[in-house]
């Protein structure tokens, strides 16, 4: 082997460790790493809606949906009632199950948003798949920054109706997770994570963390 030869595969050997190394150092993150990576990125942007337009879907009851906008006018700088009453899709409806895709109705007030956040809300029991059931009752949902959520009254385990108190955490939880927050280790942070319980009782407010950065993404806060 030549001289030329030699020195050529030392030169490729070297190219290639190069690369490979760098390609190492691109340690992937985790879906969770993700949610927070995009969450912190979305959180006191100044393009965060200033509006929350609620939605009552079919036979909602009116008083609730007014007792609840009263409450998030107090966290929000504006808070509206729709006059339009949206039907259930039937394409998002499951008959095994009695229960409406959460995710389906997501994608529904997607498309009503008018660069306003938007809150649906349901007095049906709604799913979404998770570890445990691929149509898993659910209280309510949001893809985190995307300024839309979906709250049901029913609790799905009992199928009794929410009180009053809960119902307003509830859908401040979900409305935090649509300006851009994950879940809070706190127990007492309406930011915390359900795991599959009733926790809304035990919670008394926003923690530190959260009520900051919600109050740069422009929420009412004090």
């Amino acid at each position: 082997m030549s001289v030329k030869t030699v020195f050529l595969c030392v030169i490729i050997a070297f190219c290639s460790l190069c690369f490979s190394c760098g390609e190492s150092d691109k340690t992937p993150m985790s879906s969770a790493e993700r949610n927070v990576y995009r969450s912190e990125s979305k959180v006191g942007k100044e393009s965060s809606p200033h509006c929350v337009t609620v939605y009552r879907y079919d036979d909602f009851p009116l008083a609730t949906a007014e007792t609840l906008c009263k409450e998030l006018r107090k966290t929000f700088p504006e808070v509206k009632l729709s006059d339009t009453v949206l039907e259930l899709p039937a394409k998002y409806y499951l008959k095994e199950r009695n229960r409406y895709s959460a995710s389906g109705l997501l994608n529904d007030l997607k498309s009503r948003s008018n660069c306003d956040a938007v809150i649906g809300l349901t007095n049906r029991i709604i799913y979404h798949a998770n570890e445990i059931s691929s149509t898993y009752g659910i209280m309510g949902l949001s893809r985190i920054g995307t300024h839309s959520c979906v709250v049901s009254s029913r609790i799905p385990a009992s199928g009794k109706t929410h009180s009053i108190d809960n119902f307003v955490k509830l859908a401040l939880h979900e409305l935090g997770h649509a300006y851009g927050l994950p879940h809070c280790p706190d127990q007492h942070c309406y930011m915390v994570d359900a795991e599959h319980k009733m926790k809304f009782p035990h919670t008394t407010g926003l923690c530190t963390s959260c009520h900051s950065k919600l109050k740069a993404a422009g929420w009412k806060l004090k």
